[in-house]
């Protein structure tokens, strides 16, 4: 059986959004440091480390299994230079190679 990209892409975010119930149910963000040189910020919680792009959290990454979670999409939409922050805050913090990104599915 066949199971389409819109099929696949709606599992994704159902994934990306309890891992967001569980980024927010997981206690103090805690500061940690700035991204590189970027408008980026990495906070951390016991489970995760979280990027703040500008004044909106987008993405995190799994310490456990270092897999990172893009959201950039369901809070704000879509920006290039948040994504730029997404992609060196991946290289720089997840360490399994598996990025999920909640996308928006008609």
């Amino acid at each position: 059986m066949k199971t389409s990209r819109k099929a696949i892409q709606e599992l994704v975010n159902l994934e990306i959004e309890r891992e967001i119930d569980a980024i927010n149910s997981d206690g103090i963000f805690e500061y940690r440091e700035r991204l590189r040189t970027c408008t980026a910020y990495v906070y951390e919680t016991e489970h995760y480390f979280v990027l703040r792009s500008y004044n909106t959290f987008v993405a995190a990454v799994n310490k456990e299994t270092g897999e990172c979670y893009d959201f950039l999409r369901k809070v704000f939409g879509f920006t290039s230079t948040s994504a730029q922050h997404i992609s060196k805050f991946w290289h720089d913090y997840a360490w399994s190679g598996k990025v999920l990104t909640w996308r928006y599915v008609k």
